[in-house]
């Protein structure tokens, strides 16, 4: 015996007539209410009339469907298709129309009323979405059930078509006309035309772009979509930043007429629905997005922060630019970028682009406007990570002063570039007059932006933008640097002194002293051993221990003659302290031949005093003699201790705790004979 339940829980075939208010979500609310009022009042007076028994009404807002699971339901589902279509004209209320049977399963929904659920529901929901208000459109198995129930006299299903559902199966529909309506498809129309022509009378630039580029899509030399083109002017293309501002687009403002039409044929028109990701954090990418209509939200910016947030990071609209950095370094996307709604995109490839324009005989000028647009954006990301301008959480010296970091950052615009390594440069050498890739190594502050360098078995990558140079006279100037060029293409941020120059001492101050710290990343050692051939066994042991605590040192062989290679001197001026032993041997050697003198005074010569040496006094040792002025650490008996208290002093300049070595004026290699 079965329980009420369980009838009400079981398969069935019904018929359901289906109804949708056309353009209902446009309309002004009272409109709405009072449509969907009256469609709820045309069905109850249905049911009224008819009964209840059999009969579910699954309301879907602006419409909804009429289940008929009684038998001999075909007279009464074909009458209610007519009072639908009455009520349409009467009302002059567009209506789309469908009937469809099939097998759905009746469940107790939470109000303890008949739900419907199954294949037939959802084939009705489907079936809404391909008419229009021209008519009826009715599945095949509903005209089918019609036809043997001999109750299709007074109607005609005509003009079928195949089409497949959301799940793939093919389908047949066919349109139902009856006593006092003809049903028809709705006619093919050229809606982008008519829609390019509306935007380029309301002078919505944007919305055009979009519809040229679709227009594009089909016919590259289609002649409305060229025309159109012309009427529009990069001036033109205005939007509204997320802080309020009314701008126009950087990257195509500054193009003339024939390079903008150029330019945006180049581009490619992206399209993507609603919650769709258009890139992830990490993908490889070369492209940036103009955003044409719809919104962008970033998430994951730089991988920080949840996969799926609530909130975005940021969010971007129409006429902003997205995807920049992947486009302009060449580098993995640095943020997962999510369509909030339906967007149209307009991508665009740096390679190509820089093709198009470098290939015109013009003055450059668009091609010098666009570079000062990839610098703006490349100084503001790279500033936003690195914590000696601005940092992550936007604290840096930049944020100081009454001058806003936005203001600043404009003002350094002027006095930065970005430079690119030839394809084929096998090396990166920084000095004060060698030109590599397409620029001179002039005085500034070099941060790496793209590729990857190593230096003594450390490896640079542009993904953390880290300083590899600086040359800022008065303040702090690196010897000399040379990198092994590990992956193309390598692209430097250079901001030249004038652009410090110009800020507030507010600011300039604090910049100062945190680019001196910062310079300490650029040392490939934490220490330079100096020592006596005799001291070799203490000073190797004191090397391990270094190398135990996590810091990187040199330390050479014996040394024998007077000659000094190369390779010592690059040495010594790369590292961040000179650890000079000094014991009894080191004072008995004549200064020729006396190794640690020679290499500390070199060391102290080149960097005065801003020089760090750290002497280690052995037994029998006088510092005055080797390094006079710089207090030296005791080993006595209690050698552990010692080495403790020069490991810290080692770690806090490696941290960029105190100042590293340095010199306020540029200078040349000096020999050490």
């Amino acid at each position: 015996m079965t329980t009420g339940s369980e009838e009400r829980s079981r398969r069935h075939q019904v018929a359901i007539v289906s109804c949708d208010i056309v353009g209902h979500s446009s309309s002004s609310e009272p409109v709405q209410v009072a449509r969907v009022s009256e469609i709820n009042r045309t069905v109850a007076e249905f049911i009224g009339e008819t009964g209840p028994d059999g009969l579910v009404w699954a309301s879907g807002g602006d419409g909804g469907h009429l289940v008929f699971r009684q038998e001999r339901w075909e007279p009464r589902a074909v009458d209610m298709v007519g009072r639908l279509l009455d009520w349409s004209r009467e009302k002059g209320s567009p209506l789309r129309v469908t009937a469809h049977y099939g097998w759905v399963t009746h469940i107790e929904g939470a109000d303890g009323r008949i739900q419907v659920v199954g294949e037939a529901i959802n084939t009705a929901g489907w079936m809404l979405k391909l008419t229009t208000e021209n008519g009826v459109v009715a599945s095949d198995a509903f005209h089918q059930a019609v036809v043997s129930a001999g109750n299709a006299s007074r109607l005609r299903f005509h003009d079928s078509r195949f089409l497949r559902d959301k799940s793939g199966h093919r389908r047949t529909l066919l349109l139902m006309s009856g006593p006092s309506w003809e049903s028809r498809w709705a006619a093919p129309f050229d809606n982008d035309r008519a829609q390019l022509d509306q935007a380029l009378s309301e002078r919505n630039g944007w919305r055009a772009l979009h519809l040229i580029k679709r227009l594009l899509q089909v016919n590259t030399a289609d002649a409305v979509a060229l025309n159109g083109l012309r009427k529009i002017t990069p001036m033109k293309l205005s939007y509204t930043t997320a802080d309020g501002r009314t701008t126009v687009n950087p990257f195509l403002v500054y193009l003339d007429p024939s390079q903008f039409r150029e330019v945006v044929q180049l581009g490619q028109l992206v399209e993507r629905r609603y919650n769709d990701i258009i890139c992830r954090y990490g993908d490889k990418g070369d492209t940036m997005f103009i955003i044409l209509s719809g919104e962008v939200g970033v998430y994951k910016s730089e991988g920080e922060g949840p996969g799926n947030p609530s909130e975005p990071f940021a969010v971007h609209g129409e006429g902003d630019i997205v995807g920049e950095l992947a486009f302009t370094l060449a580098r993995n996307r640095t943020a997962d970028l999510v369509a909030l709604s339906d967007v149209a995109l307009l991508s665009f490839s740096l390679k190509e682009v820089d093709s198009r324009l470098s290939s015109r005989s013009d003055d450059g000028l668009a091609r010098n406007r666009i570079d000062r647009f990839i610098n703006s954006r490349v100084l503001e990301h790279v500033s936003n990570n690195v914590d000696f301008l601005l940092g992550v959480e936007k604290n840096g010296p930049l944020a100081r002063g009454e001058e806003s970091w936005q203001e600043a950052l404009e003002s350094m615009l002027e006095h930065t570039r970005l430079l690119s390594t030839r394809p084929q440069s096998q090396r990166l050498k920084f000095d004060h007059d060698e030109r590599v890739g397409d620029g001179v190594f002039e005085p500034g502050l070099y941060i790496l932006a793209a590729g990857k360098v190593r230096a003594g078995g450390q490896d640079l990558s542009g993904e953390t933008f880290p300083l590899v140079w600086v040359n800022i006279p008065d303040v702090v100037v690196l010897p000399e640097r040379t990198y092994e060029i590990t992956a193309n293409p390598v692209k430097i941020l250079r901001i030249d002194p004038a652009a410090l120059d110009g800020l507030e001492p507010a600011k300039r101050g604090p910049l100062h002293k945190a680019i001196r710290r910062a310079a300490a990343k650029c040392y490939r050692y934490d220490a330079f051993l100096s020592y006596n051939s005799s001291d070799r066994e203490i000073a190797e042991q004191w090397a391990e221990a270094f190398r135990q605590r996590g810091l990187h040192v040199y330390i050479d062989g014996s040394h024998m003659g007077h000659n000094f290679s190369p390779r010592l001197q690059e040495a010594l001026l790369d590292a961040r302290a000179l650890v000079a032993f000094v014991s009894h041997h080191v004072k008995v050697r004549s200064n020729r031949y006396n190794w640690v003198l020679r290499e500390t005074r070199f060391y102290q010569d080149y960097f005065g005093e801003n020089a760090q040496i750290l002497p280690i006094r052995l037994a029998g040792g006088d510092v005055e003699q080797i390094a006079s002025g710089f207090p030296p650490i005791d080993v006595q008996d209690d050698e552990p201790s010692a080495i403790d208290r020069a490991s810290e002093v080692l770690g806090r300049l490696r941290d960029g705790v105190e100042d590293p070595p340095y010199i306020l004026r540029s200078r040349g290699r000096r020999d050490l004979s």
